[in-house]
């Protein structure tokens, strides 16, 4: 009874302690997908290529095709704009039209923190803009693609994440990479530590009602904390383990390769939140998740973090 006492706390605080945001007017969708696969190069000596990844440029291009369908069911307008680095840079790079801003369409630095300016010149109080990365990262550090085309540049995440924090409305960013839950910023309302010592620890986070370092409007979703993350083949075809889960819960169907008939499990009643988002995408992914606050035998495992707090941030409405 000593253990079951927990988890009924844990169950009775889930069910009673999120509130909704109050749902906004419909505004616009703003989407941005950052993806490289890092093949810079077919040279077995070159020591300064990252490993390729074979799913980063599938997760970004089925996020806007799923972004795009959801806005036509909801009638939103919808603009995406992808930074997308797909083997050897190429020599012409074309740009994106972002407001009054002419961007590179190329994920260097300066492109992807000028598209972050752009947007917060357009973007209003009732929009919504979706930031993707799939990618290589450590200890929260993101890697771009370096000008000379060779090797990485590295990004700390919460730096992305202060810019981001600037754009008017509500924000979300979703983080497909190695350890990028430790971008986090801690908060209360943050459960990026759910790996921690003590699970005690993370109740006072979660449900904590002082907010601390957390934008309101401003909410995270990452693969995994201080875990690594992995890749996945679901019908002949490579994604990010979590963006397959989150496409997943979006209705996507991957026998299709396309959005299904039927908009996904994280609809709930009429709204898809942070929270409802989160949880279907642990539901659907393929990976086992950690159970407990200690190793399990197996392991290959990754466990999405979030946050998300007592106010659940509501993402569309239907």
């Amino acid at each position: 009874m000593r253990r079951l006492f927990p988890l009924l706390l844990l169950s009775l605080l889930l069910y009673s302690s999120c509130e909704l945001s109050t749902p906004p007017p419909k505004g616009k969708l703003y989407t941005v997908q950052i993806a490289l696969d890092y093949a810079y190069s077919t040279d077995p000596n070159d020591k300064t290529t990252p490993a390729t990844l074979y799913g980063t440029i599938n997760d970004a291009l089925a996020l806007d095709q799923a972004w795009e369908e959801i806005a036509a069911r909801l009638g939103i307008p919808h603009q995406n704009f992808a930074f997308l680095q797909i083997g050897k840079q190429p020599a012409s790079i074309p740009t994106h039209q972002i407001g009054e801003a002419s961007v590179v369409a190329y994920p260097f630095i300066d492109a992807i923190e000028q598209a972050v300016q752009a947007l917060a010149s357009i973007a209003t109080e009732n929009d919504l803009t979706i930031f993707s990365y799939s990618g290589h990262a450590v200890a929260g550090l993101i890697t771009l693609a370096p000008v000379a085309d060779i090797g990485t540049e590295f990004y700390n995440a919460s730096e992305l994440l202060a810019l981001v924090a600037q754009i008017p409305g509500r924000k979300l960013v979703l983080l497909d990479a190695c350890e990028t839950g430790l971008a986090i910023p801690p908060s209360p309302y943050s459960s990026s530590r759910l790996l921690g010592s003590s699970i005690g620890d993370w109740y006072a986070q979660y449900f904590a009602k002082a907010a601390a370092g957390m934008p309101k409007e401003l909410a995270i979703i990452t693969s995994s904390a201080d875990t690594d993350s992995y890749e996945t083949t679901v019908n002949g075809r490579k994604y990010g383990d979590f963006t397959q889960a989150l496409l997943q819960s979006l209705g996507w169907d991957h026998t299709l390769h396309a959005m299904g008939s039927t908009l996904g499990d994280a609809f709930i009643g009429r709204h898809l939140t942070v929270t409802s988002l989160y949880t279907a995408i642990k539901t659907h992914q393929r990976l086992p998740l950690k159970r407990t606050l200690i190793n399990l035998l197996n392991p290959y495992y990754q466990h999405p973090m979030t946050s998300g707090g007592p106010v659940d941030m509501i993402l569309f409405t239907r």
